[in-house]
């Protein structure tokens, strides 16, 4: 293997966003080479229609959604292969009932696609994208005969040759440089992580389970201020699920002055993405697991919010 070239770990399901009750459809499509080089939305006045993809043999996927209708537009997105790849996916659904998907945005490494035909409606967003050593290799979904109702991803690790020597390192750290330090010190695995997010959309306290290598369970103080209910996070250790990554955004946030703060956090294992949890805005990063590699350990600042990690 050269250089440039890339081997794929274990595939990710993430998503779907939308809806997926009623008459609607699950649908799931990964060409077997993992490529795309085009995406054909078909759009009506008000959500969209059906989404198809092209693959790296040129072959049509089936229209997930309806076939065709009177008042359908068309929008198609040309991904130039093997430069371009695709990275990530925003969405925007009806924030009262979430009966179909409405604008959709797809990031490549090199750009991003989106049209606003319905920026007057009130919508929810989800937005995921990943760092360029990572890529979506398949979708998946809700759809009916009339519309597509969600839609979601399939995602590799890629691990190109300089990553395949797994060797100690710290990553990070991110954020600002206030708080106080703390370091949780190494284990053997992370079993369960708590994700306290405040009204102000920022990290305000994270607390850590770990494995120690005697196989004993010890819970970490939380880092941070913990009056928030956390989002809890599982890794199921026993069947082989393990923490590879990390990833989010850091910045100022309202009521911090000057004072930069993490504001979101993504957690990636072999087998799934939680998160993000926060405010996807400021100053991105990311650590890169190296294969068969994970995460044994934290350590950062805190003081009335996570400042770094």
């Amino acid at each position: 293997m050269t250089k440039n070239e890339i081997s794929c770990e274990e595939e990710i399901e993430v998503g779907g966003w939308g809806w997926g009750g009623g008459e609607s459809q699950k649908w799931i499509y990964k060409p077997q080479d993992g490529i795309f080089t085009q995406i054909i939305v078909a759009y009506g006045d008000q959500c969209i229609k059906s989404i198809r993809f092209v693959d790296g043999s040129m072959e049509y996927s089936p229209h997930f959604g309806a076939a065709s209708s009177n008042d359908t537009n068309t929008q198609i997105i040309n991904i130039d292969h093997p430069e371009e790849y695709l990275i990530g996916v925003s969405v925007d659904f009806p924030s009262d009932v979430c009966i179909s998907v409405r604008p959709l945005r797809f990031h490549t490494n090199a750009r991003q696609y989106d049209w606003t035909q319905w920026s007057s409606y009130c919508c929810s967003s989800s937005n995921f994208q990943i760092d360029g050593r990572r890529r979506v290799v398949g979708f998946h979904g809700h759809a009916s005969s009339t519309r597509l109702h969600s839609i979601g991803v399939y995602v590799f690790n890629l691990v190109d040759d300089i990553f395949k020597d797994c060797v100690p390192r710290y990553p990070g750290p991110w954020g600002g440089c206030g708080g106080r330090h703390w370091d949780d010190g190494v284990f053997s695995a992370v079993k369960q992580i708590h994700v306290h997010v405040s009204d102000f959309v920022c990290i305000r306290g994270i607390q850590f389970e770990y494995l120690g290598r005697d196989g004993r369970s010890t819970w970490s103080p939380c880092h941070g201020a913990n009056f928030v209910k956390p989002e809890k996070i599982e890794i199921k250790c026993k069947e082989e699920e393990v923490l590879i990554g990390v990833a989010g955004f850091y910045g100022r946030v309202k009521g911090s002055g000057e004072i930069e703060v993490i504001k979101s956090l993504s957690f990636y294992t072999n087998k799934r993405l939680f998160g993000p949890y926060g405010d996807e805005n400021g100053n991105h990063f990311t650590s890169m697991a190296c294969r068969n590699g994970k995460v044994v350990g934290f350590r950062g600042s805190s003081g009335l919010h996570l400042e770094y990690v």
